[in-house]
């Protein structure tokens, strides 16, 4: 599966890039496969306002670059309004692209996490990078940070569950907003379930 549908069309997985800033590398893309630059909104760091760049394939097919600072990424993501096949070929630069970071390796940086700052860190990247199926390596991974005692890692869990958007994670989630002890855990958790919501991602 090379995109998933949403409410606005289909969507790839997020492709994220080994180094944190890679508009370079993204421009030589965008400029070997002759897509049009079509939309740039500059980053805000005060207002939390990522760098977003946007090109066009073909009218209603896009791929979008963004700089998310506060989880050291940059990722690239294909999406389509002309239904998943259109996508394809663009996926596929993506998909073998040596410079885009590979799910096991994602899954090697929490093996490999040391201290809670870092293993927050890598279950928010795990998520974000996460493929579109649920992988069940990562679902362990993040069901079980779900209910650690300490409240970074359980945000950094939550962040790789909105992430992923996998409803597998709906209960768990759930649940925080009903027990965690942390007010904003709880208020974070309800509001992945109203992402989720809005989707129309049901429990599976």
């Amino acid at each position: 599966m090379n995109v998933i549908k949403r409410p606005d069309g289909h969507r790839s997985r997020r492709y994220i890039f080994r180094k944190q800033v890679s508009l370079a590398d993204m421009e030589l893309i965008a400029r070997g496969s002759s897509w049009a630059r079509v939309a740039d909104q500059p980053a805000d760091a005060e207002h939390g306002i990522p760098l977003v760049v946007k090109w066009e394939i073909i009218p209603g097919l896009n791929v979008t670059y963004t700089e998310e600072d506060s989880i050291r990424s940059s990722y690239a993501m294909v999406t389509s309004r002309l239904g998943p096949e259109p996508a394809d070929i663009a996926v596929a630069v993506f998909e073998v692209h040596p410079e885009v970071i590979p799910v096991d390796e994602l899954i090697s940086e929490l093996d490999s996490a040391r201290g809670t700052a870092d293993e927050a860190l890598a279950l928010a990247r795990a998520g974000l990078g996460a493929p579109l199926e649920p992988d069940q390596r990562l679902v362990q991974r993040i069901s079980s940070s779900l209910k650690s005692a300490d409240d970074r890692i359980r945000e950094g869990a939550l962040w790789a569950v909105s992430y992923s958007e996998w409803p597998t994670f709906r209960d768990a989630v759930r649940q925080l907003t009903e027990t965690d002890p942390d007010t904003f855990i709880r208020e974070f958790s309800a509001g992945v379930l109203d992402v989720f919501d809005r989707l129309g991602l049901e429990n599976s």
